[in-house]
C-alpha cells in the first residue's frame, strides 16, 4: 500500500517568498509572474517545503521571509478535495492544512477545512489527543495559525481553538483570515454550555487589531450583556461604536471588512474595481478581465466566484443568470454550501427588484386590478421561495441563530405560528436576534389568541432591548399594548386596560406619529371607563 506522502513528498517546485499583503497589494499576481518567480529561494533552501529551511531567524508576525507557492498549494488542495469525497476526512484536514502553509490566504480554503471538519465531527470524530501531531507547525505566525486550526478542525466546537488561530492569523496580518476565524470564535463561544466573557474579549481586541470595530462592537456588547455593571465595558462599547461608524463610511453597500481586506492583499485590480464600477463600460472592463482570468485557470474556484461578482454588479437579468449558473457549479465542484446561499440570496434580491418594479407601475396606475393580482401571486411566490431557502440553511448550519430567526420570519409570514414560535425560541438566545426574536414570538402567540404568553414575551422584549425610542422598542410596546387590550376585553378586566392605556400613553409621548397611536390612546380610556363602570359598552352608562 502506498504511503501517504508528506510535505516534502509534493512535486519539487521551488517555493517564491510570500509577500506581505500591504507590499502585494502593488502587484498584481498572474500566471507569468509566478513562472518566473520559480526559481527563487531563501535561506539556500531547494523549496522543498519540509519546513525546516524557512522557518529559522525569522520575526514573529511573518513578513518576507515567508515561503509561498500557490502551485505546490494547488496541488495539496486537490489531493484534499479527492480524499474528502471518499470521507477519508482525517486525511483531508492533513492535506488543506499542507496546501494552506504554502498559500495561507486562500479563504476557500480554510472555509473548505471547516466544511470537511463539521462532516468529520457528525461522523463521530474526536478531539486531538496530547499525541497527536499536526501536519504544519513552526515559529511563523503563520504556521502557528494552521497549528491551531488543525486542533480546531478536530474539535469545532472548541472556541479556545479558533481563537488561538485568529490571534495568529491577525499577527500575520491576514486581516480576512482573522476576520473569518473571529466570527467563529463569537459563535463557538455563544453555543458554548458555559460562555467565557474573556473570549468575546479577546475576540472583540483582535477584531480592533484589524480595524474590524463592527465586530469588535459586536463581541464587547456580547461580553457586556454577561457583565452589565461593567461600566468599562460600557464605555468601550461606546469608543468602538463611533470607530464603527467612521469605518462605515468608508465601505460600500455591497462590501464590507472582507471586501476591504481583499482590496488590501494585491488584488490592484479588485481595487481599481471599487474605484471606477461605476459606469457601464468600467462594469464591462470587469467582466472581460474576469473571464480572461478565468480561461487561464479554469480550475480556480476563486476566478471564476470573481466572474460572479462582476456578473452581478450589472444587476441585468442576462448577467444575473449566468452568475446563477456558475454559483451552480461553484457548489457542485466544490460542495461548498456557501455557494449554494449565495445563488439563494441572488434569486431574493431578484424577487424584491421585480415587486419594487411592480410597485413603482402600480403607484402610476392605481386602478390596474390585473397587477395588483400579479403582485400578490409574486409576493406569495418569493415569500415560499424563501421559506423554502432558509428551511434548507437551517438544516445545513442548524446552530446558527441568524438563520433560525430569518426562517422564523418567513414562517411567520406565512401565518406557520407554530412553526415560528418554535424558530423564535431558539433565536432567542442569540444576543444579537434576542429582542426582536421576542417581538416576533410574543406576535405568533398573539395570532393564536395566547395573551398570557404574548404579554410575557414582549415584556421580556422590552426587557432585553436597551433602548426605549428606536423602532424595535416602539413595536414591542405597542404590541404589548396591544396584547393587553385583547387580554381586558376578553377577560373585562380593568387593571389590564389600565396598563395598556399607560402603554399607549408612553408610546404617544416618545412618538406621536406612530401608527394609529393617537386613536389608540382614546380608545383604551374609553375601554378603562367601560370596565370601571362595570359594563362591556352595552349597558354601561
Amino acid at each position: 500500500m502506498a504511503t501517504r506522502p508528506g510535505i516534502s513528498e509534493t512535486p519539487g517546485i521551488p517555493g517564491t517568498p510570500w509577500k506581505h499583503p500591504t507590499v502585494a497589494f502593488f502587484k498584481k499576481k498572474n500566471k507569468s509572474d509566478s513562472e518566473s518567480d520559480t526559481s527563487v529561494t531563501t535561506n539556500g533552501g531547494s523549496g522543498s517545503g519540509d519546513g525546516d529551511s524557512d522557518s529559522g531567524g525569522e520575526s514573529e508576525s511573518g513578513g518576507d521571509q515567508y515561503m509561498r507557492d500557490p502551485r505546490k498549494a494547488r496541488a495539496w488542495f486537490d489531493r484534499a478535495k479527492t480524499v474528502a469525497d471518499s470521507r477519508q476526512y482525517d486525511y483531508a484536514i492533513q492535506c488543506l492544512l499542507n496546501g494552506l502553509r504554502f498559500d495561507p490566504d486562500r479563504m476557500e480554503q480554510h472555509e473548505a477545512l471547516h466544511e470537511v471538519a463539521a462532516k468529520r465531527k457528525a461522523t463521530g470524530g474526536k478531539p486531538a489527543g496530547f499525541l497527536d501531531k499536526p501536519p504544519v507547525s513552526g515559529k511563523h505566525s503563520v504556521e502557528k495559525m494552521l497549528e491551531a486550526e488543525y486542533k480546531w478542525a478536530k474539535d469545532p466546537l472548541n472556541a479556545a481553538h479558533v481563537l488561538s488561530a485568529m490571534e495568529h492569523a491577525a499577527k500575520a496580518e491576514l486581516e480576512e483570515v482573522a476576520f473569518w476565524l473571529g466570527e467563529h470564535v463569537v459563535e463557538a463561544n455563544r453555543i458554548a454550555k458555559k460562555p467565557a466573557k474573556a473570549v468575546y474579549i479577546k475576540a472583540r481586541d483582535f477584531f480592533a487589531q484589524i480595524g474590524a470595530f463592527d465586530k469588535a462592537a459586536d463581541a464587547c456588547r456580547l461580553a457586556l450583556v454577561m457583565d452589565p455593571q461593567n461600566m468599562a465595558l460600557a464605555r468601550e462599547l461606546k469608543t468602538l461604536e463611533a470607530e464603527r461608524t467612521i469605518m462605515q463610511g468608508q465601505y460600500d453597500e455591497g462590501g464590507g471588512f472582507r471586501k476591504s481586506v481583499k482590496d488590501l492583499k494585491g488584488q490592484v485590480e479588485a481595487a481599481q474595481e471599487e474605484a471606477i464600477a461605476k459606469t457601464e463600460v468600467a462594469k464591462e472592463q470587469m467582466i472581460k478581465r474576469a473571464r480572461h482570468d478565468l480561461a487561464e485557470n479554469p480550475d480556480d474556484p476563486d476566478m471564476k466566484y470573481k466572474l460572479v461578482r462582476a456578473l452581478l454588479d450589472k444587476e441585468e437579468e442576462k448577467a444575473e443568470a449566468e452568475a446563477v449558473k456558475l454559483l451552480e457549479e461553484l457548489f457542485t465542484d466544490t460542495e461548498q454550501y456557501r455557494f449554494k446561499m449565495h445563488k439563494g440570496d441572488v434569486l431574493i434580491k431578484q424577487f424584491r427588484r421585480t415587486l419594487r418594479e411592480m410597485r413603482t407601475r402600480l403607484d402610476e396606475t392605481p386602478s390596474d386590478e390585473a397587477l395588483k393580482s400579479e403582485m400578490r401571486q409574486l409576493a406569495t411566490k418569493q415569500i415560499k421561495f424563501e421559506l423554502d431557502e432558509y428551511t434548507d440553511r437551517v438544516k445545513n448550519y442548524p446552530t446558527d441563530m441568524s438563520l433560525r430567526f430569518e426562517l422564523g420570519r418567513r414562517q411567520f409570514a406565512m401565518h406557520d405560528h407554530d412553526a415560528a414560535i418554535g424558530s423564535f425560541q431558539e433565536a432567542r438566545s442569540d444576543p444579537k436576534h434576542r429582542a426582536a426574536s421576542l417581538r416576533y414570538l410574543g406576535e405568533s402567540f398573539a395570532a393564536k389568541n395566547w395573551w398570557d404568553e404574548a404579554i410575557d414575551s414582549f415584556r421580556d422584549g422590552i426587557e432585553m432591548h436597551p433602548t426605549d425610542d428606536d423602532a424595535l422598542a416602539l413595536a414591542l410596546r405597542y404590541n404589548l399594548m396591544d396584547a393587553l387590550e385583547g387580554k381586558a376585553r376578553r377577560d373585562k378586566d380593568l387593571a389590564l386596560a389600565q396598563e395598556a392605556g399607560k402603554v399607549a400613553s408612553q408610546i404617544a409621548q416618545v412618538n406621536l406619529g406612530f401608527k394609529d397611536i393617537r386613536e389608540r390612546v382614546e380608545g383604551l380610556r374609553a375601554l378603562a371607563g367601560e370596565l370601571r363602570d362595570g359594563g362591556n359598552g352595552d349597558n354601561g352608562g
